[in-house]
C-alpha cells in the first residue's frame, strides 16, 4: 500500500488547489501554442525569402538585358 500513498498525496494536492492546476495546465498549453505559431512563422517568412532570391536570380539575365538598353528603374522593378 505503500505504493500508492505518494500517488493519493499528489492528487489530494492537485484537488486541493484546483485553480492552480487549471491555470497551470493552461499556461503550458499556450506557451506550447506560442512556440508553435513562432516556429511555424519562421519558416514561413524563409520560404518566401528563399522564393524572392529565386525569382530575382532567375531575373539576372533579363534585368542586365534591360539595364544595357537603357530602360528606367520603375520598368526593371515592373
Amino acid at each position: 500500500m505503500m505504493i500508492f500513498e505518494p500517488m493519493r498525496d499528489a492528487l489530494r494536492a492537485l484537488w486541493v488547489n484546483i485553480l492552480r492546476s487549471v491555470l497551470t495546465t493552461l499556461g503550458i498549453i499556450i506557451g506550447v501554442a506560442a512556440v508553435i505559431v513562432m516556429v511555424s512563422v519562421g519558416s514561413g517568412a524563409e520560404a518566401n525569402m528563399n522564393i524572392m532570391l529565386v525569382s530575382v536570380t532567375e531575373r539576372t539575365l533579363e534585368i542586365g538585358l534591360r539595364m544595357a538598353v537603357g530602360a528606367r528603374s520603375r520598368d526593371i522593378l515592373a
